[in-house]
């Protein structure tokens, strides 16, 4: 890992409230939109000097997180597991009690758009 990406990776526990840090940028957009993700890579490359693929990584990974969490609240009365399957790609799994369906959705990514796969049926 370079020295920028350690930074980053810093910089994204920051944005996740484990060791804030007033003097570093938030990892995380202000929406998912794509003028929304380019401007907050290029600040963060300006601030840490870090490569592009980097950087969007790392703001995909705090998009995923933000995501988890709004997955969490808006199902937590169903909600049995969720994980995380990035290989490849930027998937989220959420495992729900019941059998009512949830459709799948779609939210844009700083590495790609970002998959929420939903399944019922837990026990």
């Amino acid at each position: 890992m370079t020295l920028p990406a350690l930074l980053l990776a810093a910089l994204l526990q920051s944005g996740a409230g484990l060791m804030p840090d007033p003097d570093q940028p938030s990892p995380f957009p202000a929406s998912d939109s794509e003028a929304d993700i380019s401007a907050k890579v290029a600040e963060l490359r300006a601030f840490f000097g870090s490569s592009e693929q980097d950087t969007r990584d790392t703001v995909a990974t705090a998009q995923q997180r933000a995501l988890i969490e709004r997955l969490e609240a808006r199902h937590a009365a169903r909600l049995a597991g969720i994980w995380v399957d990035n290989d490849p790609g930027w998937h989220v799994v959420v495992r729900l009690t019941g059998d009512e369906p949830v459709a799948d959705e779609v939210h844009g990514g700083a590495d790609g758009p970002q998959y929420v796969h939903f399944r019922t049926g837990a026990g």
